[in-house]
């Protein structure tokens, strides 16, 4: 049914649905904000009466009249029997707490507020806590840290504030201790029994209780613009100034799809006229498929035969590989034993610094020989000139002892040391004879183990060579094999190149046909494209504007349109 309307209606109605939501939550979200500023100013003046009955109370206990009194009291009675109601009721205005009381209780009608005071332990029934106010009186008793409580049910707002016992505000004189009697009775001035309690004790609570809805009512009595009405006024204005405005608009709207519908009728008449074209395209593109067939007869022939020489190339291109793989394993045979060859001549030439080598050291031991001869040479030379100035004392001590006759005595003593002289000396070249003959021997020695080393080398080194020699001829014989294969490769490279030349010459005649079919193919690809892209974007334009135009018209008018004759 809401399609049938016309889409002005629908942007009005659209307009009015939504100002009317827009209006009801602008009204939801004003009540609970009132509620909660309500609430919030209730909890400020219970907070505000409550901070008055404090300074009540402590500005009348700092004035001292209830000390005052109480001594103008005893000195006049012997006891609280003889009390008359005026005295009871200046005692009663000097009492700090019971300032706070009348305070709080006077004009509490006229404020929207009840106040409340009760206790655990009152003197007055009246003042004493039911259920729910000894929960509060309880908190309070747990936690002397509390300051205030504050309760809501939705309906009541509470503040409660605790009292407790000051003896700097005189709460003691009452309910302290019993021995501190004014009549000392254990009572006190008005003749209530003294409690005994302690400064700092939890007496009672304060409590003011607000009625929300009386309050709220308070508030409003007399207004007529209340902030709500103000609100609901405004609501109501600017949802006339948006339907009117909307108004326009749809009417602006409207109109332009009116004129989008007429343009999209003239492009319709376009669509025929490609539809046209894309005909005559097909007709064409009869004709060369027609002529593209027998091209394609011709082609297929040429393929066969080049079918043929491709699989003869294909065998021989085996057979290459192949050969071309035993090819490379020749070689890497070859390489191998080359490497072995270099190898057997880095040995050789190892020998050949080791025979170096130990010639040198040979040398070397050689020189030492020379060397140690040499030290022999000069013992040999040093015995020989004892020897000699042996022979020389001998004879010079012989002439003396002889000349000396009995006082020649002296002289063979000195005979003796030559003779002993000549003893070591026989010993020295015994000596001598013993070192030369050793160093004959080592010398024979050095020789021999010399030429045995340099004799063990050359062998090694002619053994070197043989196999060196061996490895060599081995390098020859897989050259000679890797030779054959490769004449045999080119044998096969030569057969290949002759059947590329006949594939070559076919390949000729089919790049020839292949040439009249790409041309062919290319006209038949441009007309073929041509057709696909003309019939695509017909069928699409089609149906575009066929759902266009009766959307746009069953928006605009409200109603739903089956009529076709626009498609044909």
């Amino acid at each position: 049914m809401f399609s049938r309307v016309s889409l002005k209606t629908k942007m009005t109605l659209t307009v009015l649905m939504s100002c009317l939501l827009c209006s009801l939550s602008a009204l939801t979200i004003s009540y609970f904000a009132n509620q909660l500023q309500l609430q919030d100013g209730i909890i400020g003046k219970s907070r505000t009466i409550l901070s008055r009955l404090d300074k009540a109370r402590s500005f009348v206990a700092t004035q001292g009249g209830l000390k005052q009194t109480m001594e103008l009291i005893v000195s006049k009675y012997n006891s609280d029997s003889q009390l008359t109601e005026q005295d009871k009721s200046d005692i009663m205005k000097q009492v700090p707490i019971v300032a706070s009381m009348k305070i709080g209780s006077d004009e509490a009608d006229k404020e929207f507020y009840q106040f409340r005071i009760f206790s655990d332990e009152p003197r007055r029934k009246e003042n004493q806590a039911n259920t729910e106010e000894m929960k509060i009186f309880r908190q309070f008793e747990m936690d002397p840290n509390l300051k205030e409580i504050v309760t809501n049910d939705g309906k009541v707002l509470s503040v409660f504030k605790p009292v407790y016992l000051k003896e700097k505000e005189g709460c003691l004189i009452c309910h302290g201790s019993p021995e501190k009697s004014p009549w000392k009775n254990g009572k006190d001035i008005l003749g209530f029994k003294m409690e005994n309690w302690k400064d700092g004790k939890l007496h009672g609570v304060f409590g003011i209780i607000s009625n929300i809805s009386v309050v709220s009512k308070a508030q409003t009595e007399g207004q007529f613009f209340t902030p709500t009405m103000m609100l609901l006024v405004g609501i109501i204005i600017a949802t006339l100034f948006s339907l009117t405005f909307g108004y326009s608009i749809s009417h602006k709207i409207c109109n332009t799809f009116n004129v989008i519908s007429r343009t999209i009728s003239e492009r319709a008449v376009e669509v025929t006229r490609v539809a046209n074209a894309v005909s005559d395209a097909g007709i064409k593109l009869n004709d060369i498929t027609s002529k593209q067939a027998s091209a394609l007869q011709q082609t297929s022939s040429a393929v066969e035969q080049t079918n043929a020489m491709v699989n003869k190339n294909s065998e021989n291109a085996k057979r290459s590989r192949e050969i071309s793989i035993e090819s490379k394993s020749t070689v890497e045979k070859g390489t191998k034993a080359v490497v072995e060859v270099i190898t057997s001549i880095e040995q050789i030439a190892n020998g050949n610094e080791k025979i170096v080598n130990q010639i040198q050291e040979s040398n070397k031991e050689i020189g030492e020989i020379v060397t140690l001869i040499s030290e022999i040479g000069n013992k040999t030379k040093v015995i020989n000139d004892i020897v000699f100035q042996t022979k020389l004392l001998s004879f010079n001590a012989s002439v003396e002892a002889a000349r000396a006759g009995e006082h020649g005595k002296g002289f063979s003593v000195v005979a003796e040391e030559v003779g002993n002289l000549a003893h070591m000396s026989g010993n020295s070249a015994k000596e001598i004879t013993q070192l030369l003959e050793s160093s004959i021997n080592r010398v024979n020695e050095i020789v021999n183990n010399t030429k045995q080393r340099v004799e063990r080398h050359i062998m090694e080194g002619k053994a070197r060579i043989q196999e060196g020699t061996k490895t060599a001829n081995a390098c020859g014989t897989i050259l000679t094999i890797i030779v054959d294969q490769v004449s045999e490769v080119t044998e096969k490279v030569n057969e290949i190149s002759i059947a590329s030349e006949e594939q070559s010459r076919g390949i000729s005649e089919i790049n020839k046909a292949m040439g009249e079919l790409d041309s062919s193919g290319q006209v038949n690809r441009s007309q073929t494209a041509q057709l696909t892209s003309e019939a695509e974007f017909l069928k699409t334009q089609a149906d575009e504007l066929k759902k266009l135009i009766q959307e746009l018209d069953g928006y605009v008018d409200g109603q739903t349109h089956k009529d076709d004759s626009i498609a044909s």
